[in-house]
């Protein structure tokens, strides 16, 4: 059983290659994979202490300690948490909370409990061999490539390969760093010339890479790490050079020599300290003199050779505005506002979301509808949800790992990897200021935690401790073995529960889910859904809100049509469902009133449930805009126009440049008639002034062409169309409108306008495909009176 559990230890290192062509990006099926297999494990491992296996575990390790106090601190906070199901079950896009923690508790306790020391390196050497197949994918995507048997990836300017997201694959490459490094270090002393060149072209095909991701925080971490590393290499060994009376022994053999082929002469040893920091030295102010070098001529095509430098260079140039690190700016500030609220013990895991909306700056709103459930530095994350006992845990725990990994040490692997420690560990806090951890960066997180604990000599040796003789009768205290086995017992029954209930069933949930989508008949929609949708678990929030946005957005007919008023009535009550289990994300509520809305067009008794939930959103976040647009449009719909421009003037009020209230107060105003005509007029032209491309408007696009479709005012219609399609956002028109912009530039005889319409057309509606081309093949020949007359 222990054999069984060691491999599927090792199976963990297969974890960033999972993927599977279906929805929700790649951490979800990661996340599935690697709790399958941790039960697994977990389940193997109970059955071989149910036979008799003991264990030991070294309670007293700072490591072990600061981990215990960072969980204790997690479960407090889920108690007190603003939504408790979201803090214990997080959700499927980010793959986290209470219970995917705990998984990664169990996965470091059971490599302490399994693993030999020399497991660890065959854990370190098959991350490895994972890491060069996901960098091969990455480089092959930044170029261009985007299928190589067996795994086709998405096309990207930035190197993203299996991860999913260039940041978290970032993130991934400084862990491959630092175990390439240990490996490296390992195969020198072990003679393996092989796994010591492996190693050392992981780590520079690694640094590459992390450039092709173009993510500015791990570049930023590799270049401080690099420094900070250099600094204590001329730092020790300068130290020592000028007679540090600990740098040898008595004999002259120097202290923390790994190897005992080093010759048994002080001067020697000194010698090479000197040369090390003189290296060093001359290391550091090359890197130093390069970045001054770049800074100053940033703008140099010669930089451009550098994957993704363009990315740096601009944030020089023209400093973060209108960037994503001012947005992470904004964002910290909000953080705070939170945090001032709740500094104890914070929100609670996973609820980084109601917290950030009740103090939510629209600034960020400016280009639509902004949404976030985190704020992009990993510190700031933990002190809003996990107020500041989190914080101290963790930065206790994390001040535990680096003072292991860099303590100072007479002899051994970590003495001589300190250099290479310093670089990964100071990349990796540096990265996790701008963003966050992850399924990936938690797990390799405890593998190295995990190692380090081992290598001090903790534990006793595996043979003796987990050792199953059934011919010696145990010494121990029969009450402690047999709450050891009824805790075994016990643990391996949830594991056991928990591969079906909290894997397989959500896997098939989301199956029906996707299942249901292309499904054309009523009867067989409902069906799939029915199985998609229960039992009710901790995927079911995702799904819903998914399938729901895509009828909103590719079938609105079927909430207003008599003939599917039962799907109407069963996605609303899945949505309000899941609004009763997990309060923490408003956009279910902006599901809810978009639902009630459309189906207020048959019932007009449901237009007071959509202004009392509109209502609602504005109570729980005060300033977001898009709950006063939800409020104005209710108001308008029930024909209280003045209240309606209230309303959509607050929203204004909020944030006057946000070009989208601008939009809405126009909308409701046209629907005001003519009273309003003319203040509807400026609003829409204050919007258009504003949002000259469209952009904000990819959702709302076809209530934006009804209200000149209703002035009749065709040419603006086609107007609207056309900047539309040219910029790439007119996907979601509906088809007379096209047809409408495709009748007006026929008869002004617009060649390029028609053109550009009919082409864009062709890929949306394949049922007409045919007569557009024929079209299309007449404009370029100018032959418009044919065409008129077709």
């Amino acid at each position: 059983m222990l054999r069984l559990t060691r491999y599927l230890l090792f199976g963990i290192a297969l974890t960033p290659l999972i993927t599977l062509n279906l929805p929700f990006g790649t951490i979800v099926w990661k996340l599935f994979y690697m709790r399958i297999v941790i039960e697994l494990a977990v389940i193997f491992f109970c059955i071989h202490m149910l036979r008799g296996g003991k264990v030991e575990l070294p309670w007293r390790h700072p490591i072990l300690l600061f981990l215990g106090a960072y969980t204790l601190s997690l479960v407090i906070s889920t108690i007190g948490a603003d939504s408790p199901y979201r803090a214990v079950w997080g959700n499927l896009e980010r793959g986290e909370g209470l219970v995917t923690w705990l998984h990664y508790i169990a996965f470091f306790l059971l490599t302490l409990f399994v693993w030999k020391k020399d497991d660890w390196f065959k854990m370190f050497r098959l991350s490895l061999i994972v890491g060069f197949v996901l960098m091969g994918y990455g480089a092959l995507q930044y170029f261009g490539i985007t299928y190589f048997p067996p795994f086709r990836i998405m096309p990207s300017d930035r190197a993203i390969s299996l991860v999913g997201n260039p940041a978290f694959f970032a993130t991934h490459l400084i862990f491959l760093i630092i175990l390439a490094s240990l490996v490296r270090l390992h195969a020198r002393k072990t003679g393996s010339r092989i796994w010591e060149y492996i190693a050392l072209g992981a780590i520079v095909f690694a640094i590459a890479v992390v450039f092709m991701t173009g993510t500015r925080g791990a570049i930023l971490g590799l270049g401080v790490g690099g420094v900070v590393a250099l600094v204590y290499v001329f730092a020790t060994n300068i130290r020592s050079e000028k007679g540090d009376p600990s740098s040898s022994h008595q004999d002259g053999t120097p202290q923390g020599a790994p190897f005992s082929s080093f010759p048994r002469n002080g001067g020697v040893r000194e010698n090479g300290q000197k040369r090390k920091a003189v290296g060093a030295g001359i290391a550091l102010s090359t890197l130093l003199l390069g970045g001054m070098l770049f800074f100053f001529t940033k703008e140099a095509p010669a930089w451009k050779i550098i994957p993704s430098i363009e990315r740096v260079s601009s944030l020089l140039s023209n400093g973060i505005k209108g960037t994503s690190a001012e947005t992470r700016l904004i964002t910290w500030k909000m953080s705070y506002e939170a945090w001032k609220e709740r500094p104890l013990l914070g929100w609670g895991p996973e609820n980084y979301l109601p917290a950030l909306i009740k103090y939510f700056n629209p600034r960020l709103d400016k280009g639509g509808e902004t949404w976030f459930d985190r704020s992009h530095n990993n510190l700031i994350d933990i002190a809003v949800t996990q107020g500041i006992v989190g914080l101290i845990a963790y930065g206790g725990w994390m001040g535990a790992i680096a003072y292991r990994a860099l303590r100072k040490r007479k002899e051994g692997l970590l003495k001589e990897a300190k250099p290479y420690l310093v670089w990964g560990l100071a990349a990796y806090i540096i990265q996790n200021l701008f963003l966050f951890d992850q399924p990936l960066s938690y797990l390799y997180l405890m593998i190295f935690a995990g190692f380090l604990v081992n290598s001090e000599s903790f534990l006793r040796k595996q043979e003796s401790t987990l050792s199953v003789d059934p011919g010696v009768k145990p010494k121990d205290d029969n009450r402690i073995k047999h709450i050891q086995q009824g805790l075994a017992f016990g643990a391996s029954a949830l594991a056991a529960y928990a591969i079906y209930a909290w894997n397989v069933t959500p896997l098939l949930q989301i199956r029906y889910v996707e299942a249901a989508k292309k499904t054309p008949h009523q009867e067989e929609v409902l069906r799939l859904l029915g199985k998609g949708f229960y039992p009710y678990n901790f995927a079911q929030h995702d799904l819903r809100a998914q399938i729901v946005d895509h009828e909103y957005s590719f079938q609105p007919e079927i909430f207003v049509s008599p003939g599917f008023t039962e799907l109407s009535s069963f996605l609303l009550k899945s949505v309000q469902e899941a609004r009763a289990k997990d309060s923490a994300d408003p956009r279910m509520l902006i599901r809810e009133i978009q639902i009630l809305t459309l189906q207020s067009q048959l019932k007009p008794e449901l237009l007071p449930e959509v202004e009392e939930r509109a209502r609602e959103g504005v109570k729980l976040a005060p300033r977001k805009p898009v709950f006063y647009h939800k409020l104005a449009l209710a108001l308008a719909n029930e024909e209280k126009y003045e209240e309606a421009k209230e309303a959509a003037e607050q929203a204004i009020d909020l944030y006057p440049n946000g070009p989208k209230s601008y939009f809405q107060l126009g909308l409701v105003l046209a629907m005001g008639g003519d009273p309003y005509h003319e203040e509807a007029v400026r609003g829409l032209q204050k919007y258009e002034e504003m949002d000259p491309k469209l952009g904000v408007l990819s959702q709302e696009i076809n209530n934006y062409l009804l209200i000149y479709a209703i002035w009749k005012d065709k040419a603006k219609v086609a107007d609207i169309v056309s900047r539309a399609t040219l910029h790439g956002i007119g996907r979601e028109i509906q088809l007379p409108y096209f047809r409408t912009a495709l009748a007006y530039y026929m008869e002004k005889e617009q060649k390029e306008e028609f053109l550009t319409i009919a082409r864009f057309m062709v890929p949306l509606f394949p049922d007409i495909a045919d007569d557009l081309k024929v079209y299309i093949d007449l404009a370029e020949k100018g032959k418009w009176e044919v065409i008129k007359n077709i």
